[in-house]
Formats: C-alpha cells, sequence, structure tokens
C-alpha cells in the first residue's frame, strides 16, 4: 500500500505542496510579518482545494454506489469548509455575533454531512429492505446529535450570552466533542471491517479525526488563556496541516486496492450487529448517543458556572435532544 500511495501522483503534489509552504518558515529573508500573512491566509485555502482534488480525481471509476455518496459527502464537507475559510477571511469580525454564528452553523453543515457520511457504512453494501431501512435511521441520530451540540454550544450562548460566545470556548468545545464522536465512530468501523482497503482508509481518517482533536484542543487551551497563545508565522503552523496530510492519504487508499473483492453483505437480519452499525453496551446507537448527550450536559452544569437563562435554555435543549434520539431508537426497534 506504502508503495502505491508513494507512486500516486495527487500523494506527491501534496507532498510537493507541503514541501514549497514549508520553505517560507525555513527561509531567514522572509520577514515575520509576511509569514504571519501566509500562515493565516493560504496553507488552508490550498489544502482544502488539495483534498478535493484527491476526492474526485478517479471517483468515477468508483464502482459502488454507496461508496461514491460517501465521497461525494466528504468532497460537499470541504466544499464547505473552503466557503467557511473564505468567509472568515473576507467578511468575519471577531466582536460580530450574527456574523460568527454564520460562520458557526456553516461548520455545523460540515460536521452534519461528515457524521452521515461515517455512519453510512460504505464498505458494506446494502442488502435487503431491511437493511435500507435500518441504514436510514443512522445518519439521522448522528445529524439530530450534531445539530443538538449546535444549538447546546453555540446557539445558546450566541443568544444569551455574548461575551462568553465571542470568547470562542463553546465553538471549540463544539469542534472536540464532535472530532472525538467521529472518532469513535471510525474505531467501531475498523473493528467491524474485514477489507484491507477499507480498514486503510479509516485508519488515515481516524488519524485524521484525532488530529483535528488535538489541533482544537490547542486552539481551546491558548483561547482559554490556559497556555500562551501562538500567532501565525511560526513553525507550529505545520501542525495544523497534519490533518490534510492524513486525510489525503485517506481519499488516495481508495486506488491503492482497487483489485481487492468487494466486503461480503450481513445477513437480513443481523439483531443491530451488522449493516445498521454495532450497539454498544447493548445500547441502541441512537440511544447510546442520547446517554452521551446527557451525561455532558450533567457534567457541563456541574463544572461551568452559567447564567439563568443560559443554564435553562440548555437543558430545555438537552432535553428535546434526548426525546428525538429516543424516538430514533424506537422506531429502529420496531424496524428490527
Amino acid at each position: 500500500m506504502w508503495k502505491r500511495l508513494s507512486q500516486d501522483p495527487i500523494v506527491r503534489l501534496a507532498g510537493v505542496v507541503f514541501a514549497l509552504f514549508a520553505a517560507p518558515y525555513l527561509l531567514p529573508t522572509v520577514a515575520a510579518e509576511q509569514r504571519h500573512w501566509f500562515g493565516e491566509n493560504v496553507p488552508s485555502l490550498a489544502f482544502i482545494l488539495l483534498s478535493l482534488t484527491a476526492i474526485h480525481v478517479g471517483l468515477k471509476k468508483t464502482r459502488p454506489s454507496a461508496e461514491r455518496r460517501f465521497w461525494y459527502l466528504w468532497g460537499a464537507v470541504f466544499g464547505i469548509w473552503w466557503v467557511a475559510e473564505l468567509w472568515n477571511l473576507l467578511l468575519s469580525s471577531e466582536s460580530d455575533v450574527v456574523l460568527n454564528a454564520s460562520q458557526d452553523f456553516l461548520y455545523f453543515a460540515f460536521y452534519a454531512l461528515m457524521a452521515w457520511s461515517i455512519e453510512s457504512r460504505p464498505h458494506i453494501p446494502r442488502v435487503g429492505h431491511q437493511a435500507d431501512r435500518l441504514g436510514s435511521l443512522e445518519p439521522a441520530g448522528g445529524s439530530v446529535f450534531v445539530l443538538g451540540l449546535l444549538v447546546y454550544l453555540v446557539a445558546v450562548p450566541a443568544a444569551f450570552d455574548p461575551r462568553s460566545y465571542l470568547s470562542t470556548i463553546p465553538v471549540h468545545y463544539f469542534f472536540i466533542l464532535l472530532d472525538a464522536y467521529l472518532s469513535v465512530r471510525v474505531i467501531g468501523l475498523l473493528r467491524s471491517c474485514r477489507s484491507r482497503r477499507w480498514r486503510a482508509v479509516y485508519g488515515f481518517l481516524l488519524a485524521t479525526f484525532v488530529l483535528w482533536i488535538l489541533t482544537d484542543g490547542a486552539n481551546l487551551l491558548m483561547h482559554g488563556g490556559m497556555v500562551p497563545e501562538v500567532d501565525y508565522g511560526t513553525w507550529l503552523d505545520v501542525l495544523w496541516w497534519l490533518p490534510f496530510a492524513s486525510f489525503i492519504l485517506a481519499a488516495r487508499a481508495r486506488e491503492a486496492f482497487t483489485s481487492e473483492p468487494d466486503e461480503p453483505a450481513p445477513p437480513e437480519s443481523d439483531d443491530g450487529e451488522g449493516w445498521a452499525g454495532q450497539a454498544v453496551l447493548g445500547l441502541d446507537p441512537s440511544l447510546l448517543l442520547a446517554v452521551v448527550f446527557l451525561v455532558f450536559h450533567f457534567a457541563l452544569s456541574l463544572l461551568v458556572t452559567q447564567p439563568p437563562v443560559v443554564r435553562s435554555a440548555r437543558a430545555l435543549c438537552a432535553l428535546t435532544v434526548l426525546l428525538s434520539l429516543a424516538g430514533l431508537s424506537l422506531v429502529r426497534i420496531r424496524r428490527l
């Protein structure tokens, strides 16, 4: 696999781009102000376009429609990210609640589409009417969870506690929790997947999510004043490029095993352990998300001081999410 990846033209192009972008940080003739401007404005937009290239080159040759949908969703993910970055560059203001909230809703779409792609379990073909009906509930549960976190961590403080919201701390909690959620889901796919090709794809995606946890965690620590803030223009900028590298490898890994046979389909009746996703701790996936949301709500209520109106709004949000996820779980149980 590594030999084929090293010969992939997109991977080689990515290596050249990474090396070129690292040059300004190594050359003493480049002024600090120029490095700051470059690090803040250029790499993210360029690496997003490079990731889109990695997704779409050769995608039309992909035979299973479920796999094509998986990668089209990832193309939409990076397209939304590119718009959000451009929005941040041209329009956003650190002191404008409406503009910042608008950008954060783009990030909601970004994470919702990622959750949808992961929950679709593209390595296993849909076989049978029951598999279709059960599988359709997995993206719905993930979308409810992502939307609930967005309202809980972003919309509520933006509406009722603007000072807290503009600190960007709630937003970074939102990012980290969703990075962790997606990491756990990909670990579940790795455990159930027997295809070497898909294990490589999922392995690189897991590395991407873990790297996002680390970079979003670093941003949270810096914006929260827990560690000194490091601005753009230092060699640490390179650490924020690493998730792009792992994702590009994930996208191109599908081409490294093109001759491998497809994953076998699950049996028609799998009691929740096949296409629709493995149950964890004996819980339905939607019910498990409800438990996670409830635990997070109580932990935040106990550990973080909140204005009464924020606390009440978040309690209402948590109740709505719990009822929605419980409803999806009930529908799934009835369809088994």
